[in-house]
Parts: structure tokens; sequence; C-alpha cells
């Protein structure tokens, strides 16, 4: 995010400074009739620094459509790796669970009562795991929503924050560029509304953007904590349902092992 917003500033005051606000240093002293050299002067300075801050308009979105790209690029790797921990998560227990059902049976359950036990207790268990997946699968398919639509939000809030700026950079240059034909008085008040215009523009969109920072970190931080908690709640879940499983199948166990056999 640091980053984000460092290159942000940077362009922002980049195209800003480029603007024609350097050609303040040498006014002429006339007071009333501008001389025609110094309008033509006036204009052709004025259509230079416009192509030299159109040029680096264009530089600076061709460096930001890269950067988001590997943004984007970095964040679908991030949930491909999530997926992948999760599926290899899964492969384990799904493989400890054939295992103890594969020693469960290599005991073997000499009355009806145990074999209708196990079943039971095996049914038990299946039904837990089925709960609790798709509880983490829900908090995590939340999660990942929120933080697309998160994502959506704040790059909306930063593209809208560079357009009013550079709307109103561009309205405030078309004002400045008529100063050519006023006086000095004119052009020294036209200088100062352009170069105030240019600053207040800066700053107000310097702000919005951090805003929308700040709001996809306050909003990811509580889609974290509600995974989180969504997460513990289950796996809390799921422990209890194997443990009250295990109790009955031990008290079907011990309920035969004192059951007299039939003969």
């Amino acid at each position: 995010m640091k980053r984000t917003l460092a290159f942000l500033t940077v362009a922002s005051m980049t195209a800003s400074a480029l603007m024609p606000v350097v050609v303040f240093a040498q006014e002429p002293t006339a007071t009333t009739t501008v001389p025609a050299s110094v309008v033509a002067l006036c204009n052709e300075k004025t259509t230079t620094y416009q192509l030299r801050g159109e040029k680096v308009r264009a530089e600076a979105d061709a460096r930001w459509t890269e950067r988001r790209a590997d943004r984007d690029g970095a964040w679908e790797k991030q949930q491909a790796a999530r997926d992948a921990k999760y599926a290899t998560q899964r492969a384990v227990v799904d493989a400890r669970q054939i295992k103890n059902r594969m020693e469960r049976d290599a005991k073997g359950y000499n009355t009806d009562a145990l074999k209708t036990a196990n079943e039971a207790y095996r049914a038990a268990v299946d039904a837990a795991i089925k709960t609790h997946r798709t509880a983490i699968d829900a908090a995590h398919k939340t999660f990942a929503t929120t933080q697309t639509e998160a994502l959506k939000v704040r790059r909306t809030a930063v593209d809208t924050a560079i357009k009013v700026r550079r709307d109103g950079i561009d309205a405030a240059f078309a004002t400045w560029k008529a100063r050519c034909t006023g006086t000095v008085e004119e052009r020294k008040a036209a200088n100062a509304a352009f170069k105030q215009a240019v600053k207040t523009l800066r700053q107000t969109s310097q702000k919005s953007i951090e805003t929308a920072f700040t709001s996809y970190k306050t909003t990811m931080t509580a889609a974290r904590t509600a995974r989180t908690t969504a997460v513990k709640a289950a796996n809390v879940a799921f422990e209890a349902a194997v443990k009250k499983a295990q109790e009955t199948f031990q008290a079907a166990r011990k309920a035969a092992k004192t059951t007299p056999a039939v003969k």
C-alpha cells in the first residue's frame, strides 16, 4: 500500500510540476498594450508545457496500468496459493481418516451392536467433516468476495480522485492560457491563481487516495477478523461433534462388554 501511495504521489507531483507554471519568471513589464512578440512567446511556452504535461500523463498512465497488472497478478497468485494450501490440508485429513478407519476395521467387531455403533460413529464423523468444510468454505468465500469488492471500491475511488484532479487542472489551465493578452498585473494574478488551483487539487486528490486506502485496510481488517472467528467456531463445533461421536461409540463398546454373549 505504501509503495502504491508513493507512486501516486510522485505521479501527481510530476504531472503537476510540469504544467506551465515555470514561465512565470520572465514576465514582460508592459502595463497597457502587450506587444505581439510577447504574446507569441507566451503562447509558444504555454503550448510547449502543455504538450510536455500530456506526455507526462501518458507515461504515468502506462506505468500505473503496468503496476495494476502486476498487483492483480500477485493477488491471483495469492488466491491460488491459498486454495492449494487448503486442498493439501484436506488431503492430509482425508488420508488420516482413511488410515484410522482401516485400523478400526482391522480390530473387528464381533457383535451386531458394535458393528452398528461403528457405522453410527462413521456417519457422525462424516457429517461433522462435511459441516466443518462447508463452514470453512463459506468463511473463506465471504472473505474473498469482500476483498474483491473492496479492491473494486478502492480502485474506483483512486481513479475518480485522479480524474477529478486532472479535470480540475485542465480547467484551470484553460483559464490560465488566456493570460497572454493581459497586463502584467493580470498575468501575475493568473499565475498565482493557477498555481494555487494546482496545489489545492493535488492536495485534495492525495487526501482522497489516502482515504480510499485507509477504508480498504479497515474493511479487510474486519473481514480477516470475521474469517478467523468463523473458522475458530467451525473448528470448535467439529471437535465437539467428533468428541460426542467417540463418546457414544465408547459407551456402546462398554455396554457390549458387560452384556453376556448369546450362545
